[in-house]
Formats: C-alpha cells, sequence, structure tokens
C-alpha cells in the first residue's frame, strides 16, 4: 500500500520571502499522478498547503502521523516543493514560517516503519544532503537511491542549481516531468512500475528539456 504526505509551501509573507503560487499546483498535480499512475488511494494521501501556508509544527505533525499510519509491508512517499535554502555545509527545506534542516526531515522519513521509503524534493540547491548518516561525504547528484536502506531520493537539481518552474504551466517543472512519468503506462510491466524506471524517464524528460534551453539550467 502506498502512503504519502504532499507538502507544497507557497505563501512566504510571514517572513518577507517570495511566494512560489504554483507549488499549490504541485501537490495537487502529485496526488492525480499517484492516484492515476501507482493507483494510491486518496484516503492514504495526507497533504499540507492547500492554502499556500505550511508551519513548521504542521510539518512535523504530519510526518509523525504519516509513521504512526504505515506498517510494514508499506510505501512511504514524501514530497516536498517550495523554497530551499544551502547554508555553508546544510540544505533547509523553508516552511511558511522559516527553515527545517533537510537532514533532519529525511532522518525522520527514513525511520517509519515501512517497506520503502521515497522522498521526491522539488526545490533549489536540492542536491545537497547525506543519504549514509554514518558518512561525512556529500552527495551531489541528482538522483539518489540507498537499495539496503530502503530509502530513494529524487531532487530536482544539484546543489548549485536552482528549481524552475514550467514555462507552459502553472506547476514546477521537475515536478511536471516526475508526474509525467508516473502516469506514463509505457513503464507498467505486469502490472506494475519500477521506481528505477519513473526516475531515468523523469531524467530522460529533464535532460530532452534542457537541450531545447541551453540558456535556463535545471
Amino acid at each position: 500500500m502506498i502512503r504519502a504526505l504532499l507538502i507544497g509551501v507557497s505563501d512566504y509573507s510571514a517572513i518577507g520571502a517570495t511566494g512560489l503560487p504554483f507549488c499549490q499546483n504541485d501537490i495537487l498535480a502529485v496526488k492525480k499522478a499517484l492516484i492515476t499512475g501507482l493507483n494510491a488511494t486518496a484516503e492514504n494521501i495526507l497533504i499540507c498547503g492547500k492554502s499556500g501556508i505550511v508551519l513548521q509544527e504542521e510539518l512535523w505533525g504530519a510526518i509523525d502521523r504519516l509513521a504512526r499510519l504505515s506498517e510494514g509491508e508499506d510505501v512511504v512517499f514524501f514530497y516536498f516543493s517550495g523554497h530551499g535554502a544551502f547554508n555553508r555545509s546544510e540544505h533547509f527545506l523553508v516552511m511558511s514560517d522559516g527553515p527545517v534542516p533537510t537532514q533532519t526531515v529525511i532522518e525522520k522519513v527514513d525511520a517509519i516503519n515501512a517497506k520503502s521509503k521515497i522522498m521526491v524534493l522539488d526545490t533549489c540547491m536540492a542536491g545537497s544532503f547525506k543519504l549514509d548518516m554514518e558518512n561525512d561525504k556529500l552527495f551531489d547528484r541528482t538522483i539518489k537511491s540507498s537499495a539496503s536502506k530502503g530509502l530513494a531520493i529524487l531532487a530536482s537539481c544539484s546543489c548549485e542549481q536552482l528549481s524552475r518552474f514550467s514555462l507552459e504551466r502553472p506547476i514546477s517543472l521537475f515536478t511536471e516531468f516526475f508526474c509525467s512519468a508516473v502516469e506514463n503506462n509505457t513503464l507498467t510491466r505486469r502490472g506494475r512500475k519500477t521506481w528505477h524506471d519513473i526516475q531515468q524517464l523523469t531524467s530522460l524528460y529533464l535532460h530532452n528539456w534542457s537541450s531545447r534551453h541551453t540558456s535556463i539550467e535545471q
């Protein structure tokens, strides 16, 4: 069973940061993709950010609720769309009332009792987190995975890049590609889709887009 938590932060007026109105559309697009592409059920998808505001306390409470609901054979899916920040050697996910350490979020999701955990981060400078908690080396690639830990992370960009929004739709660019990959029926084999195939197709969509927009790095 897929149990998901989708976070979309659009309103940053409380901290004086630029608003990201398309993040509200992102969480709805991901919800639709999970339901139509992976047969997830709406009642197993928790959403924070329909109003545009997500506070730090709400984030931690939602992760705790996801942990309470999840069982050993479940697949846990965590998605974030919003501002990201990088300070020296640490990355942060920015809520409406301030930043939270990305590494702490990863550790909390990774600690959930579930067969596997998937995290998708659509935020600037996202590729600057550690996956192996005992390894001080910072990974700097778009896709992170660790089969031995049952955790996979797909980030929208490297630690030196900005995450863009779509030029054609009111949605984040990376989220558009991810949702298209999840909903692509050609990936279905024996009634199932693999995370590897979804990663690869998302990357292919991104590569093709980048080759047509050489002046914009994503």
